[in-house]
């Protein structure tokens, strides 16, 4: 059961960060396309998911390889 749960919580954060890459990279874009006053927050918010998003993905498959290579 505690295996389980892992894979569990493994497959939440994987997807959340993955999730949370790619609508930072969508924010990002959408500077390029919107000259307007939109453009800075849509920048910050785009950098801060995508550095977000990456940590939270390192941390889990480094916390993965960590209890793999612990057994």
């Amino acid at each position: 059961m505690k295996w389980l749960w892992f894979w569990f919580v493994f497959g939440v954060f994987f997807t959340l960060s993955i999730i949370m890459v790619v609508f930072g990279i969508l924010f990002i874009r959408d500077v390029y396309y919107s000259r307007g006053e939109v453009a800075f927050g849509s920048l910050v918010i785009g950098v801060i998911l995508l550095l977000a998003g990456g940590g939270l993905l390192s941390s889990t498959v480094a916390e993965t390889v960590r209890k793999f290579l612990k057994k």
